[in-house]
């Protein structure tokens, strides 16, 4: 996993209180579609594109490179496409135990994981979205890891780690807080960021990271760089506007 500026520094005194999605340490979309593919009985319901993805690396990589939130994108026919919230509901709702009991967890959790047993520094929350992921979650993280369900109130946190960029808007207190986001497609938009964290990279840290080890979106942690290197432009600007105005 190529990590961006991701908080280890054993040397701060002040502890860093971290909150994460369920989502960016568990493979939720891949089990998902895996989940979809094998017990579909409509055989117009599945794009024949998805036959040619063999293997979970190749599965991954294309829903990394996915443009929307809703993971059966990737391996919905034409036909069913402008259907596809209706279906993703639908099956979570009646098959969301089945799919998480399919669910690995990806290299993310291995770092976290680490991070709680090596660094005495930090306190890490995992933020689930109902019991079945809290199940999960208290199953496979560190005894010391502490565990919330559906945390929107960011004042008590100095992180926060993040699966979808579009569900920024439903927490409080984002000032001065380290925002990472998962380096995915569906976060930008037609290779901008969003308006959400463009309201936000103001008064906020953002950066990118990667749920994989040998998985990343390169263009995408390039196009951070830009932006973070443009707003450091721009306040060079203003300092050299208000010296030459003295």
């Amino acid at each position: 996993m190529e990590t961006k500026n991701i908080p280890l520094d054993k040397t701060s005194v002040e502890k860093n209180y971290i909150l994460i999605d369920f989502q960016c340490m568990y493979d939720f979309d891949v089990a998902a579609v895996r989940y979809l593919i094998a017990h579909s009985k409509n055989d117009n319901l599945l794009s024949s594109n998805i036959s040619n993805v063999s293997t979970i690396s190749g599965l991954r990589n294309l829903l990394l490179f996915r443009n929307t939130n809703n993971p059966l994108s990737v391996c919905i026919s034409e036909e069913y496409m402008s259907s596809i919230d209706s279906l993703y509901k639908e099956l979570i709702e009646n098959y969301e135990k089945e799919i998480l009991n399919e669910c690995d967890a990806n290299y993310l959790h291995t770092y976290i994981n680490i991070l709680l047993k090596t660094n005495n520094l930090v306190e890490v929350t995992v933020n689930c979205e109902n019991e079945l992921q809290l199940e999960i979650a208290k199953k496979s993280m560190m005894d010391n890891a502490k565990f919330a369900i559906n945390e929107r109130n960011l004042a008590d946190y100095d992180t926060l780690y993040i699966k979808y960029v579009s569900d920024i808007i439903q927490y409080i207190n984002i000032h001065k807080k380290k925002i990472y986001m998962i380096n995915a497609l569906y976060n930008f938009d037609q290779g901008m960021f969003k308006k959400e964290i463009l309201l936000l990279i103001n008064n906020n840290n953002i950066s990118v990271i990667d749920q994989y080890k040998n998985l990343t979106v390169p263009a995408i942690y390039n196009l951070l760089i830009d932006l973070n290197n443009n707003k450091e432009n721009d306040k060079d600007d203003k300092r050299n506007q208000n010296e030459s105005s003295k």
